[in-house]
């Protein structure tokens, strides 16, 4: 899918990408503080999600060739695939959570909330999807490659997920709760981030498209906000829990089916299945 990564090209890419993001994360931190949340959103989506792409840009990565045609026609089962993957992990986290904790749960099926969910599925999954984009062309892209020809196939993968958890540590720190449960939320978010990357991964492999990742990444952010409509309005939630996808809850289920994925992946590459 592309040509092999040297080891100052990828020093280069985690320096612009950490140097280049970290320092956008804490203007959103503030505008959290000021209670901008808007503003702050603005900045992630259309400056922060982009770094990595940038960032390879900068170090000289080999950007071409990570895959850039849609293959929509070819790959739509694995588009369809990881779509199913990534809602059953958000949603079925989501279920266990309020299953645990019925009094958070705002159940109000009514046509205006059917439209926000339809809305989410399609319209904001799609805009989300092009800021995914701009992580994936680094991680997935350029990172996760370089990983996996070093330190192998799966351990590649699970330092390419530390590093993507920590990339994410100022807007960890963002957000309600004293900072020890901030520190505490981190053990179920290294748990997402890593099955999550390997989940995007292996579809990306499977893929020979950036696209797919980044798509998958949309989805991830996007099914997300369903947690929220069915969170009732002002009630602080046990972040470390759930509803929402870096709760324990989805995590292990995350977790669980990126195991599963890696196994199948294993028996098709004995089997010379691409």
């Amino acid at each position: 899918m592309q040509n092999t990564i040297s080891t100052s090209t990828i020093k280069r890419f985690l320096a612009w990408e950490f140097g280049l993001a970290w320092p956008g994360m804490l203007v959103i931190a503030y505008f959290y503080a000021i209670n901008q949340k808007l503003v702050g959103n603005i900045l992630s989506a259309s400056v922060v999600m982009f770094a990595p792409m940038v960032a390879a840009f900068l170090a000289k990565a080999p950007v071409k060739s990570i895959g850039w045609k849609l293959k929509l026609a070819s790959k739509w089962r694995d588009y369809l695939a990881c779509w199913l993957a990534i809602c059953s992990i958000v949603l079925g986290g989501a279920l266990v959570y309020f299953a645990v904790f019925p009094q958070h749960l705002a159940f109000a099926l009514n046509p205006q909330v059917a439209l926000q969910i339809l809305m989410i599925l399609t319209v904001l999954t799609l805009a989300i999807s092009l800021s995914g984009l701009g992580e994936e062309v680094g991680w997935r892209g350029i990172l996760y490659p370089y990983l996996k020809e070093r330190y192998g196939r799966t351990k590649g993968r699970i330092i390419g997920g530390l590093i993507w958890a920590i990339w994410h540590f100022p807007v960890n720190m963002i957000g309600a709760g004293t900072l020890g449960e901030r520190f505490l939320n981190l053990i179920p978010y290294y748990i997402m981030a890593i099955s999550f990357g390997i989940i995007l991964d292996i579809y990306y492999v499977r893929s020979k498209t950036i696209w797919l990742p980044a798509f998958g990444h949309g989805v991830i952010d996007a099914v997300a906000m369903i947690t929220t409509v069915f969170t009732v309005s002002g009630v602080e939630t046990f972040k470390f829990l759930g509803p929402g996808p870096t709760g324990l809850f989805s995590a292990l289920i995350a977790l669980v089916i990126a195991v599963w994925l890696t196994k199948r992946e294993e028996r098709e590459s004995q089997q010379g299945i691409s």
